[in-house]
């Protein structure tokens, strides 16, 4: 096992400073999916339009968590603070684009501007020059760049499921959700056997900060749910209800103060 000296007060400043170089791998690959998977739809169907689930904006998204990437392997902190900064600019714009009130509403855009903006703070954490890289070493890194490149294949495979019925072209949805479910799975996969060389002091940190993560972006999803907006196609400014605004941060809260206590219940320290 990996163990990389920590010191007590920079548990939580190493634990998300890894978070942040991971999130901002796997950012890249989400931003590089669409095109990847237009330029196979392409090959396919070369008669055909654009793939129907690709998404225009993502060229200066892919540029900018690309350079954060390259900043957080390098060491050069004020550059990945400041690309951070503009994927956060870059998503809030995109998100709102179509919105005539300028705000984004719907509970994809409301996500992926939260995920991008945790991205941003966890890799503009104070850490020490090159902690994440450290901490995960060459295995960890090399199983985070595959998971990443497991993400964008997804996309490249997906539109091998279409087939052509005459002038229409269809796809199996059960085939759709396995695949998703397949890609998520190994990337899951591939990122737990990343960190399971990481000092387990650093490591349960990271933990509980991608749980707390998953609380929010699925109280989100809730939030959306069947009865609330019909689906994930409405707006989440239709929500009246006081409690529904409550729950993301409150399952959030409720996520870090059990990580905390179970931590203290383990190391005797949360710090």
């Amino acid at each position: 096992m990996q163990h990389v000296p920590c010191r007590p007060g920079r548990r939580w400043v190493d634990a998300a400073a890894t978070v942040g170089l991971v999130s901002a791998v796997l950012l890249t690959a989400r931003y590089a999916r669409p095109l990847v998977a237009d330029a196979t739809w392409s090959l396919r169907f070369p008669e055909s339009s654009s793939a129907p689930y690709a998404f225009a904006g993502t060229s200066l998204r892919i540029v900018i968590w690309a350079l954060v990437v390259i900043a957080a392997v390098a060491g050069w902190r004020l550059i990945a603070v400041i690309g951070g900064l503009g994927g956060v600019l870059a998503e809030v714009a995109a998100a709102s684009a179509n919105e005539p009130s300028g705000l984004a509403k719907s509970p994809e855009e409301v996500s992926a501007v939260i995920l991008v903006l945790i991205a941003a703070t966890a890799v503009s954490m104070p850490a020490p020059r090159r902690r994440a890289v450290t901490l995960l070493g060459r295995r960890g890194m090399v199983l985070v760049a595959v998971a990443g490149l497991v993400g964008v294949g997804g996309a490249a495979v997906e539109p091998l499921l279409w087939t052509r019925q005459g002038e229409d072209v269809t796809v199996d949805d059960r085939l759709l959700n396995l695949l998703a479910t397949g890609t998520y799975a190994v990337v899951t996969g591939l990122l737990a056997a990343a960190i399971a060389r990481i000092d387990p002091i650093v490591r349960r940190r990271i933990v509980v900060l991608a749980a707390v993560m998953a609380a929010f972006l699925v109280s989100i999803r809730v939030m959306s749910g069947p009865g609330r907006l019909g689906g994930f196609s409405g707006s989440l400014m239709d929500i009246e209800s006081l409690a529904w605004w409550l729950l993301p941060p409150a399952a959030s809260a409720a996520c870090l103060a059990t990580g905390v206590v179970l931590l203290f219940v383990r190391e005797g320290t949360a710090g």
